[in-house]
């Protein structure tokens, strides 16, 4: 992997590539043995994850599988 990337940038293009979703919760010392974060941050991520999951439907499930990948 290139410096920045993550760890779904090889399944976003692996046999044909496959959709994903990278969440990010802004942290202070991120590679320290221990990091902070703000609640407020946290709060607003399990916000949006919630809003994400209760909205799925079968069909949405579908089109995200169905993608085609651009060259």
């Amino acid at each position: 992997m290139k410096t920045g990337a993550t760890d779904g940038g090889r399944y976003n293009v692996m046999g044909g590539g496959r959709p994903v979703v990278a969440l990010c919760l802004p942290t202070r010392y991120l590679h320290a043995n221990s990091g902070m974060i703000s609640t407020t941050d946290y709060d607003a991520l399990l916000t949006l994850i919630r809003g994400f999951l209760t909205t799925l439907t079968a069909e949405k499930v579908n089109a995200f599988s169905q993608f085609r990948q651009v060259d």
